[in-house]
């Protein structure tokens, strides 16, 4: 009897883990591919301090450049991480005093290796990092920032190409997070109720062609396309 019981509960923890705890992300395949966040006032950061964060992998920018995430729409990018042709990652802000997109040319990020890129804003002060490394400092009074786009990942919306690759744990956040706090958080899933958290997408399941804002929020990402989730995930711990 005892036997008996181990084994169906060894075939009930097979399959749980095989079903709930997989850790997947979301595949692009460099042609429409995007995940789109429906806009709605959460998105807005006015003059407050923010985050942007994800995780990546991918082959190049098909195009001259190819967003990761982004908010976008209407001809105006608010903020976001683009990746460039050539291989390097930018952050990009548009404000009501002023934008700028800046990166460094010298940190090529297209080795079909994972990357974490973040992007934060500190009052005036803007912070690129890759993998958990400050690659571009800017200084830039852009204002507030608002509007009625909508938060894309895997596509300009610009173009009609997009990313080509993989992208997992997008994270958004209305807290300025420091260099320090990026790198003890990028490589382990974190708290969905976490104070600042606005948006939090682990990208391991989908329900009705959404992956799950995990904050509760409502933020789901619409899967559009042929975007989709695969059996490979950034390597981040489990929470």
């Amino acid at each position: 009897m005892k036997i008996k019981v181990l084994i169906i509960f060894l075939l009930f923890h097979c399959c749980y883990t095989s079903v709930f705890a997989q850790n997947r992300s979301v595949e692009f395949d460099g042609h429409v591919d995007n995940v789109e966040i429906a806009s709605n006032q959460l998105l807005n950061m006015g003059s407050e301090n923010f985050t942007l964060e994800c995780w990546f992998k991918g082959v190049s920018a098909n195009i001259s450049a190819s967003a990761l995430a982004i908010r976008y729409g209407g001809g105006r990018a608010d903020y976001g991480l683009v990746l460039m042709r050539a291989g390097y990652v930018i952050m990009y802000c548009s404000g009501d005093n002023g934008s700028f997109q800046e990166g460094n040319l010298n940190v090529r990020v297209t080795d079909r290796q994972w990357h974490h890129a973040a992007v934060t804003r500190t009052g005036n002060s803007f912070t690129l990092l890759i993998d958990g490394n400050v690659v571009r400092t800017v200084n830039s009074a852009v204002g507030s920032i608002n509007s009625g786009n909508p938060l894309v990942i895997g596509n300009h919306l610009r173009y009609r190409d997009s990313f080509e690759g993989l992208i997992d744990e997008i994270r958004l956040w209305r807290i300025g997070l420091s260099s320090d706090q990026i790198r003890e958080s990028m490589n382990t899933e974190i708290d969905p109720e976490s104070e600042g958290l606005l948006g939090y997408w682990r990208c391991n399941d989908q329900v009705e062609g959404e992956i799950i804002d995990l904050t509760g929020n409502g933020n789901n990402g619409r899967l559009g396309d042929d975007a989709h989730l695969v059996e490979e995930g950034s390597p981040v711990d489990e929470f």
